[in-house]
């Protein structure tokens, strides 16, 4: 493969690391340049009729995630990037919603209830409702989540964190003390009260719960989700839906199916 097919390559992984999940469709004939990417380790999970007589090709790196190349109808060439209509609409978002299959989040969840996590608020049997969030403990995002939930925990929310270490070296250790712990509302208040410092509940690396912390890691990367804060709860119809990043205050009533809860903390001003 020469240099340029290699820069290409490169560019078409790195493409992948901010697109959506979908399972694997078969595939069974395609052109020499797409046969050269899944050569390079990708895999081809679907393939369609695209505008303006390109042939559209969905790929996955083998983690959950896809992207979408172009060929021409000789596949001569294969193009890496959005396609928009006349009006400046992404028909690559067209495309994902309608030929990757929706993830099975309901599958998903019941991966999570066996994960390894420490819960926040009332005890199972008191909760009105129950989200599960992937949280790193040096993610500022996952700190200003925590402030934003808090005050629901209050009220009938119980918020399963699932530690992960992806962000920083300490970040296995302070996941490790996180579920080492006997009580988990003070573990994650104290853990949260000492944001960006050395947490207090010091522990041993136990190999056991190590072990559990990177099989948290390889749940949520196997889904598909790249960054922390990750939630994932169910709507006021049950079904279960995901959320990355920050929440803003005035989504979390509808998330939480909770009356809105006042939360006046100068950090979460812009996030109203």
């Amino acid at each position: 493969m020469n240099q340029r097919n290699r820069l290409a390559l490169l560019a078409l992984n790195a493409a992948l690391l901010g697109t959506v999940a979908a399972p694997a469709l078969a595939a069974d004939k395609y052109p020499a340049t797409i046969q050269t990417v899944i050569d390079s380790g990708l895999k081809l999970e679907n393939n369609f009729d695209a505008a303006g007589g390109f042939k559209g090709w969905i790929l996955s790196n083998g983690r959950g995630q896809n992207t979408i190349l172009y060929t021409m109808p000789d596949g001569d060439v294969a193009i890496a990037g959005n396609m928009f209509d006349a009006k400046g609409a992404s028909l690559n978002n067209q495309y994902i919603e309608k030929y990757l299959p929706k993830p099975d989040y309901e599958k998903m969840w019941v991966s999570l209830e066996s994960s390894a996590w420490v819960a926040q608020g009332p005890e199972t049997k008191d909760a009105k409702a129950i989200m599960y969030a992937f949280e790193d403990a040096n993610c500022g995002f996952c700190h200003l989540t925590w402030k934003a939930l808090t005050p629901y925990t209050m009220v009938g929310l119980q918020v399963r964190w699932i530690p992960v270490a992806i962000l920083a070296p300490d970040s296995l250790p302070k996941a490790v003390a996180l579920l080492a712990a006997t009580d988990g509302n003070a573990a994650i208040a104290e853990a949260n009260a000492n944001f960006g410092k050395e947490l207090t509940l010091n522990v041993p690396v136990d190999e056991a719960i190590k072990a559990k912390v990177e099989a948290n890691a390889k749940l949520m990367e196997q889904w598909g989700f790249t960054g922390t804060p990750t939630l994932l709860y169910r709507d006021q119809s049950g079904k279960v839906r995901a959320k990355s990043g920050l929440p803003r205050l005035s989504d979390l009533p509808a998330m939480t199916g909770l009356a809105e809860q006042p939360n006046n903390d100068p950090a979460l001003a812009k996030y109203r």
